[in-house]
C-alpha cells in the first residue's frame, strides 16, 4: 500500500512540473488522486485477493472518469456551450491511466 502512495506522489508530482498548462496538470493530477485513493479505500474494505483488488481498481478508474465527465459537463454549462473540453477529458483518461498502471505495477 505505501507504494501505491508513493507512486501516486510522484505522478502528481511530476504532473505539475512537466506540465506548461497548469488547467491540464490539475486534471491529471486530479483524476489520479481519485482513482488511487478511492482504489485503497476499496480495497482495505474489500479484502486483499486479487480478484477484490481488481474490482476495487475498476470500481475506482469508472467513478474517477464519472467524476471528470461530469465536471466537464458542468462547465460547459456554465459557459453556454454543448461540447465538452476534449483535452481535458484526455487530461483525466491520463490520470486514471496513469493511477491504474501504477497500482497494477505494485499491487498487483
Amino acid at each position: 500500500m505505501l507504494r501505491i502512495l508513493f507512486v501516486t506522489v510522484l505522478l502528481l508530482a511530476s504532473t505539475r512540473s512537466a506540465h506548461a498548462d497548469s488547467n491540464t496538470a490539475a486534471h491529471v493530477a486530479a483524476s489520479a488522486g481519485i482513482t488511487a485513493g478511492l482504489y485503497l479505500v476499496m480495497s482495505a474494505f474489500t479484502g486483499r485477493e486479487k480478484k477484490s483488488r481488481k474490482e476495487s481498481l475498476l470500481g475506482a478508474a469508472a467513478f474517477a472518469i464519472a467524476a471528470g465527465v461530469a465536471k466537464e459537463s458542468m462547465d460547459s454549462m456554465n459557459r453556454g456551450d454543448k461540447r465538452l473540453d476534449k483535452s481535458d477529458l484526455g487530461a483525466n483518461l491520463a490520470g486514471v491511466a496513469g493511477a491504474s498502471l501504477g497500482i497494477m505495477a505494485f499491487d498487483f
